[in-house]
């Protein structure tokens, strides 16, 4: 049995007008059935422990445990976990299915060691890290964490805008102000979730043979918000020392933030230099059609129980409330 989106059109209007319709559809139909002719990538950044589950410090994109041991069951009951070297190759050659999918992390938290690694091993699911090695290798928090940690603790005078559209040079310069009088408030708790993993965690997870590596742009700046030779650097930087670090030849690429706007062409040609593809932010499933080097993500966080889950990977999510508006 597969279901058609065009065929649950009517089914699915009935639930519009209240609340919890998303949780009823998620109960009654089976969603891993939905066919989206295409390979589904999944964007995961941090696992947090059940217990921090509601500290206000806790990034939203990142998942608490439980619900990501039970996405990962879904997903290995259900589909087919593939690395990303495979759908690539399941992409050129057109030989793929809506059963297929990828999960990958961005940013390299600490967490994806400690924490989604036991769970990925147990289920034997192969996975790409994208790095950021500037903090990897200075072991510094990442800037949007600082300014996340900041926001809690009450301070003013910088907020996520100041990442989101200035160059990456600015934003070290104004935390540079700010950052120094306030980390004495970092807790160790704090600390062990939010810290990038080291180059010894990043060679252990290498060496399970589950987790394969790509480049995140050296210091995690968006692209759009660079000059020309800067946007080239990060780049070619990143993917040189992602190659170093993990012996990997072959080394794929994901563009911080990564929504339409945030990089050009010119930029994905010279990620093409380097790199054999590249994962965006921009939501959605990939078909032969897709530019390998701008491929669609589903985004997973905090607000992703099962039901959610289900609803989001398989595309239905996002068609209801289409619907709905």
């Amino acid at each position: 049995m597969v279901l058609h989106l065009a065929g649950l059109k009517k089914l699915t209007s009935l639930f519009l007008k209240t609340k919890p319709y998303l949780l009823v559809v998620t109960r009654f139909l089976p969603l891993h059935k939905i066919n989206l002719p295409g390979i589904k990538i999944l964007t995961y950044h941090g696992i947090c422990p059940d217990e921090l589950f509601n500290e206000k410090w806790i990034p939203s994109h990142f998942v608490k445990l439980s619900e990501f041991g039970k996405q990962m069951e879904y997903i290995s009951k259900y589909f087919k976990p593939i690395s990303l070297k495979e759908a690539i190759r399941a992409l050129k050659s057109r030989r793929f299915s809506s059963k297929m999918v990828v999960i990958t992390f961005d940013d390299g938290y600490a967490n994806n060691f400690h924490l989604a690694l036991p769970v990925l091993q147990k289920l034997g699911i192969p996975t790409t890290i994208f790095l950021t090695i500037r903090y990897i290798e200075k072991q510094d928090l990442f800037p949007f964490d600082k300014i996340r940690l900041l926001k809690y603790w009450g301070v003013k005078g910088i907020s996520m805008t100041a990442y989101l559209n200035n160059p990456i040079i600015q934003l070290d310069y104004q935390l540079s102000q700010i950052w120094p009088k306030y980390k004495h408030l970092l807790t160790e708790k704090q600390w062990e979730i939010l810290r990038p993993l080291t180059i010894e965690e990043i060679k252990k997870m290498k060496l399970t043979g589950l987790i394969d590596f790509g480049a995140h742009t050296h210091s995690h700046c968006i692209l759009k918000n660079e000059s020309r030779e800067t946007r080239k650097k990060e780049i070619a930087i990143s993917v040189k020392r992602v190659k170093e670090i993990t012996g990997q030849y072959e080394i794929p690429f994901s563009y911080p933030n990564g929504q339409i706007g945030d990089f050009s062409e010119e930029d994905i040609l010279c990620v093409k230099k380097f790199c054999y593809c590249a994962v965006s932010g921009i939501w959605g499933h990939n078909d032969h059609y897709t530019n390998l080097f701008k491929l669609r993500r589903y985004p997973i966080g905090l607000y992703h129980s099962l039901d959610i889950f289900k609803l989001e990977i398989s595309g239905l999510k996002r068609y209801l409330c289409k619907i709905r508006t």
